[in-house]
C-alpha cells in the first residue's frame, strides 16, 4: 500500500513521529509534493511543532500550505493559529472573526490563547476580548 491509501489515523502518528524526531521539515516536503492527503490533524501536529520549538517559518508554511489545499480549521487549529499570533492583535481578531463565520466550536483552551495575546498587546486588547 502506499502512504496516501494509509488509514488516516496512522498517518497522523507518522507526522507526529517525524515531528518529535526533527523532522518536521523533511514531512513538509512530502506533504508539498501532494503524495499525502493533508488532514486537519495533520496540520494542527505540524502547527503545535512549530510553537514548540519557537520556529514561525514552521508555522507560517503549513498555514500557507493548509490553505492551498483546502484543509479545514477546528477549534484547536484557531488556538494554535492565536498563540503563534501573539501580540498580534489584528491577526488575533481576523481569526476569531474566521472562527465564527465557520461556525466553529470554542473552546476554554481558544478563550485563553486569545486573552493570552491581548496580555501580550501594548494596546490592551479590548476588542479582542469583547469577541470572545
Amino acid at each position: 500500500a502506499t502512504a496516501s491509501a494509509a488509514p488516516c489515523h496512522l498517518l497522523v502518528q507518522l507526522v507526529e513521529l517525524a515531528c518529535s524526531a526533527g523532522r518536521a521539515e523533511a514531512v513538509l516536503a512530502e506533504l508539498a509534493g501532494e503524495s499525502l492527503h493533508l488532514t486537519t490533524d495533520m496540520v494542527n501536529v505540524m502547527l503545535g511543532e512549530g510553537l514548540r520549538g519557537r520556529d514561525g517559518s514552521l508555522v507560517e508554511h503549513i498555514e500557507r500550505l493548509a490553505a492551498l489545499r483546502g484543509v479545514p480549521k477546528n477549534v484547536r487549529t484557531f488556538q494554535l493559529l492565536i498563540r503563534h499570533a501573539g501580540g498580534d492583535l489584528a491577526r488575533v481578531e481576523a481569526l476569531l472573526e474566521e472562527l465564527k463565520v465557520a461556525k466553529a466550536d470554542c473552546s476554554l483552551d481558544l478563550v485563553a490563547a486569545a486573552l493570552a495575546a491581548c496580555a501580550q498587546s501594548q494596546s490592551g486588547g479590548a476588542r479582542v476580548a469583547e469577541q470572545l
